[in-house]
C-alpha cells in the first residue's frame, strides 16, 4: 500500500501558489514545492507515498508544462480543484483548461479532486457547528462529479481518469437516480 499525500500548508488543492501576485514567484514556489515533494519527501519512501504534483492554475499552459515536468520525474497524479471558479478562474466547463487536461491525458496521468475544495460549505446556515459541515461534506463531491460528468470534459477527454478522494460512496445511489 502507498499513500497519495494532499498538501497542507499550499492548501489541499495547491491553490496557494495561485494566490501571489507575482506569478513568476508563485512558480518558482510552485515548481520548488514540487521538487521537494517529489525528490526528498516520496523519494525518501518510494515504496509509501505516490507523487502528487501541484499545477499553476492561473495558465492552464504552464498548467500542462508543469504536467510535463513532473511526468518526466515519474509523477501520475495531478491535483485539481473541485471548483475552480470559485477560486476565480474559468470553470471547467470552459475550453480554458484543454492544454491542461490534453497534457494530463497524454502522460497517462489521473486528475486527482480532494474533498473540501469546492470553495462553499454544503449546509444552509452559515453559523453551524462545523459538525454540521462534517455531516454533509461527503455531499460536496457528488457536485463536483454532476459538475464534471454535465461538463465537455469528459466527452473532449474521454481518457481522462479522475480520482475523488475521501469524498465516500453514499451519494452514489442518490446520484445515479
Amino acid at each position: 500500500f502507498a499513500s497519495l499525500c494532499f498538501p497542507t500548508i499550499p492548501g489541499i488543492h495547491g491553490g496557494l501558489f495561485s494566490t501571489v501576485e507575482d506569478r513568476e514567484i508563485g512558480l518558482v514556489m510552485l515548481q520548488a514545492y514540487n521538487d521537494w515533494h517529489i525528490d526528498e519527501w516520496v523519494g525518501a519512501h518510494p515504496t509509501r507515498f505516490l507523487p502528487l504534483a501541484q499545477i499553476p492554475y492561473w495558465d492552464p499552459s504552464l498548467a500542462a508544462a508543469e504536467v510535463r515536468r513532473m511526468a518526466r520525474k515519474g509523477c501520475r497524479a495531478f491535483n485539481f480543484c473541485q471548483n475552480v471558479s470559485a477560486m476565480g478562474f474559468p470553470s471547467i466547463h470552459d475550453r480554458h483548461w484543454d492544454p491542461f487536461f490534453t497534457a494530463v491525458c497524454d502522460e497517462g496521468g489521473v486528475l486527482t479532486v480532494h474533498l473540501g475544495t469546492s470553495g462553499k460549505a454544503m449546509f444552509n446556515s452559515m453559523d453551524a457547528p462545523y459538525s454540521g459541515y462534517m455531516a454533509m461534506v461527503n455531499i460536496d463531491m457528488a457536485s463536483f462529479a454532476c459538475d464534471l460528468i454535465f461538463s465537455p470534459v469528459l466527452q473532449q477527454f474521454p481518457h481522462l481518469r479522475v480520482a475523488m478522494s475521501e469524498g465516500g460512496i453514499g451519494w452514489i445511489p442518490f446520484f445515479l437516480e
